[in-house]
């Protein structure tokens, strides 16, 4: 018996009490189809590639969700159309653009509008990246309100993010207990190899952040961060933990739905498989060691018992009947934290250093909100500009202030908190007061009115499911390693034996129950992902949000379905297209300022291939003489307007062009375009220490280049005199010989001529390391750093002043990481011979020589990534007398 039959028997409305639609077309069940195909998308997609990091979004990684997102509104919105002229308005307050509606479009037009603002001042780029990314979010409320008409539509969706839940879970552990420790152990037996067969450079921040995954012993299934993981658990806890309760406290429920009243196997299931669940997802919160997803749990779970109203009249009989059992729980909890404390007691001995930290991200973010307090810098933004008020006396830089609530200020000033706050709250009461202190849910005939049991976009709902499942193995199977691969087959095995169960009859029917009976749940679970926003990172992200924004669309959807139907009120052709038509605009936004520039983007920085070390593969290109011009270089980054990333590949291009076999005469109009690089890049990512120290290295780089093959300076200095054709090709080694050569009129030989290119870029290097200092003061390794490139040059005054910025920083810092002692400087070995012939003719060398400075020069001959503290050493050795 079907839970549709069950509820008609229960209640038998009246024939006149539900007015039956009028038959709807073709056009309606197409797109109705394809926006639940899409949704289905787009929450497979939310679980298996979360892009849960600020660096993976401002990468672009989350293209495909943004792009789902927005197809599957323009569907939904569709789709909500064809039903604005039927008779049933069961179907038409979602539809019309309410009050709830207009504030989310508000909250999208203010952070359009500050995006906009973003232009010249931060990362425009990240600002719009970001801003689709939470448009994208948002967008699904309302997508998930329009498709779920019925309790048995909500249930589906239910069952989907439950099977979800399974796979990620199920991964997590294999992930846990068999491929960390397998990485460990080759990590700990051959460093370098590990790296390298991972296609790692070991000197890389690649490198940096996987020994820091591989030394971490936090669950983290298939999200970057452990806090990531964290938040998706707490969005699913109260609802499973509700589920669970309603399947204990009647253990022959379904019998009271008419249904066969014995103990059957399935019925023992319905008792087994909600505890198990239940207990994964505590034990996997337990692993992700993740404090504030722990309180948010705590938290989520008081509100549950506190807002629901069957949950509190059972914890009601509890207290009175069975008083006991509540002390145990309780003393069970504790044991759980005791053994947890046991196994690992820095997990709470470092609870106050971990809250000093988050403070210093606070006091941070407040700061900048008050330089901007009206328009914010933009999303994903954080980092760079925190980078610029960041204490001496603070840790680390994150990609967001980890609260979400500083974070929406950040982006968008007061307006944009205001307004989604607003909207938050708007969300959260919609309906509440008539759930909240009702003394149990009802479960209303209008409920069950409907059902999507026999809707066509049933099947293809469940076929997308399926190929999406395939896909998933197919990666894994052409990609990953063995051990990756029995991973995800367990995985995907196992959730799709939850699939197969949940599709009887009987846990049918429960689900289908529990989404009547317990809907206050789903805002319980949105409030206590938003209360562990309140101390983490994640917020609108993809695998962070997923969960949070399909129980608040559900929360939405579910308070139609106790509503008696009136007679609609007829809209015109206006409003009946209003919803498609906000639709298609965002799509075709998206489109012009994300899409195709990310595509354009990504096809010209895949021109040339790298090496296993990073570096872009020419030679082959300038052999064939299918190199490109210079200005067809240029035309390629014009193309793409605003993109740092772009212009950063740019700048290593050119730089490598003039480290390259490409004739001189070409080069020459390279080093123009190199400087230009060096200029667009900064402009394109402006007051980022990070691009300023791209640009000076690059400029390094360069002027090392130069240096080895003076041909370039030959060539300039015979164009000056109006000579003819190049002197000589490009050589790839020292080119002519220096010094001797008498040539007039500023010589086309000799040291000073063939130097005058490389002490120019020199110079620009000092230049741009010096502004990064500005961007980045307290920045250690950046001021010694910039302290030895003046060393290079012979400006002794900046060394020095730089050397005692770095010297003071690490004094105050009471981080090792942040110290001198683990900075890591680069000193090309080109340079050495330069740093020593100005250290001599400046006398920072005595005529008996130095022994830092001969310590420093064995280090620099075996890597020219040299430990900060000898570095440090050497250069206070120069100013002793000083």
């Amino acid at each position: 018996m079907s839970s549709a039959s069950i509820a008609s028997d229960q209640y038998s409305p009246s024939p006149t009490s539900i007015e039956t639609p009028e038959p709807r077309t073709s056009w309606s069940y197409a797109t109705e189809s394809v926006a639940w195909c899409l949704l289905a998308l787009v929450l497979v997609l939310s679980l298996w590639r979360p892009s849960d990091t600020a660096v993976s979004i401002g990468f672009g990684d989350s293209i495909w969700h943004i792009g789902l997102s927005l197809l599957g509104f323009l569907s939904a919105a569709l789709f909500s159309s064809t039903l604005n002229d039927g008779k049933s308005s069961q179907l038409v307050p979602s539809n019309r653009l309410s009050l709830l509606w207009l504030l989310l479009a508000l909250v999208v037009l203010w952070h359009a509008m500050v995006t906009g603002y973003c232009v010249g001042r931060t990362n425009l780029r990240n600002s719009i990246y970001g801003f689709w990314q939470s448009t994208s979010m948002w967008l699904l409320l309302p997508t998930i309100a329009w498709l779920v008409r019925w309790p048995s539509s909500a249930a589906r969706l239910l069952k989907l993010w439950w099977v979800l839940a399974v796979f990620v879970l199920a991964w997590g552990f294999w992930e846990y207990g068999v491929i960390q420790p397998m990485q460990r152990s080759a990590f700990a037996k051959d460093r370098i190899g590990f790296l390298q067969q991972n296609k790692i450079d070991p000197e890389s921040s690649a490198a940096v952040l996987i020994v820091n995954r591989l030394e971490s012993t936090e669950v983290l299934s298939v999200f970057a961060l452990a806090n990531s993981y964290a938040a998706f658990l707490v969005a699913l806890w109260p609802i499973l933990l509700g589920w669970m309760i309603q399947v204990l406290r009647t253990p022959r429920e379904i019998g009271e739905y008419g249904s066969q009243t014995s103990q059957t196997k399935p019925d023992r299931l319905l008792r087994i498989v909600p505890v198990v669940l239940v207990l994964l997802t505590g034990l996997a919160l337990l692993l992700t060691k993740s404090r504030t997803a722990w309180v948010a749990a705590g938290v989520s779970t008081v509100l549950a018992f506190a807002m629901d109203p069957a949950l509190r009249a059972e914890l009601g009989r509890w207290l009175k009947n069975n008083p006991l059992l509540i002390a145990g729980i309780l003393i069970g909890v504790l044991a759980i934290f005791g053994g947890v404390y046991a196994l690992d007691p820095l997990i709470f001995q470092e609870a106050g250093k971990s809250l000093s930290y988050r403070m210093d991200y606070w006091k941070g973010a407040l700061e900048l909100i008050g330089q901007q307090p009206m328009y914010g810098f933009g999303s994903l933004n954080f980092q760079p500009t925190y980078l610029q008020v960041k204490k001496l006396t603070a840790s680390e830089s994150p990609a967001d202030p980890h609260n979400f609530i500083l974070e929406l200020a950040h982006s968008g000033g007061w307006g944009l908190l205001g307004l989604t706050m607003l909207l938050l709250a708007m969300l959260a009461f919609r309906g509440l007061g008539s759930r909240l202190f009702a003394s149990q849910s009802p479960l209303s005939p209008f409920a069950i009115a409907g059902t999507d049991a026999k809707e066509p976009w049933v099947m293809p709902f469940r076929f997308t499911v399926i190929l999406c499942a395939l896909a998933v193995f197919m990666v894994a199977f052409f990609r990953v390693g063995d051990q990756e691969l029995i991973g995800t087959a367990v995985a995907i095995a196992l959730a799709f034996g939850l699939a197969y169960w949940l599709s009887k009859e009987q846990p049918s029917a429960s689900v289908q129950s529990f989404v009547l009976g317990h809907p206050v749940l789903f805002l319980v679970s949105f409030l206590g992902v938003m209360v562990h926003f309140l101390a983490s990172g994640g917020w609108m992200f993809p695998g962070t949000m997923i969960a949070p924004m399909l129980a608040m669309g559900l929360w939405i959807a579910s308070s139609r379905w106790t509503q008696a139907p009136q007679a609609p009120a007829k809209s015109s052709r206006l409003a009946k297209w209003q919803a498609p038509l906000a639709a298609s605009v965002l799509l075709a936004l998206w489109g012009l300022t994300m899409a195709w520039p990310h595509y354009q983007s990504q096809r010209i920085m895949q021109t040339f291939a790298r090496d296993a070390q990073g570096r872009l593969l020419i030679d082959s290109q300038i052999a064939d003489k299918t190199f490109p011009t210079s200005d067809q270089y240029a035309s390629w980054i014009a193309s793409v307007p605003h993109d740092p990333e772009l212009a950063r590949w740019g700048l290593d291009l050119s730089a490598t062009v003039l480290d390259s076999k490409l004739p001189t005469p070409e080069k020459i109009s390279w080093l123009h375009q190199f400087q230009e690089a060096c200029k667009l890049l900064i402009e394109r990512d402006p007051k980022h220490s990070v691009a300023y120290a791209e640009a000076a290295s690059q400029s390094l780089r360069a002027s090392i280049a130069q240096m080895l093959d003076p041909s370039l300076n030959d060539e300039l200095a015979f164009r000056r005199q109006g000579g003819g054709p190049p002197l000589r090709a490009s050589g790839t080694g020292g080119g002519r010989p220096r010094g001797g050569g008498g040539g007039g009129g500023g010589g086309g030989g000799g040291g000073g001529p063939a130097r005058s290119i490389a002490t120019l870029l020199l110079q620009d290097s000092l230049k741009y390391y010096q502004e990064s200092t500005k961007f980045a003061p307290a920045s250690a390794e950046l001021h010694l750093q910039t302290a030895v490139v003046a060393a290079m040059q012979g400006n002794w005054k900046v060394c020095q002043g730089m050397l005692e910025q770095a010297e003071e920083i690490d004094r105050q810092t009471p981080h090792r990481d942040r110290k001198i002692e683990s900075a890591k400087i680069w000193i090309p070995r080109e340079m050495v011979k330069s740093i020593q012939e100005r250290a001599t003719a400046g006398k920072k060398i005595p005529e008996e020589g130095n022994p830092e400075w001969d310590k420093l020069k064995i280090l620099i001959d075996r890597s020219d990534s040299v430990p900060g503290e000898p570095v440090r050493q050497t250069l206070r050795s120069f100013f002793k007398e000083s």
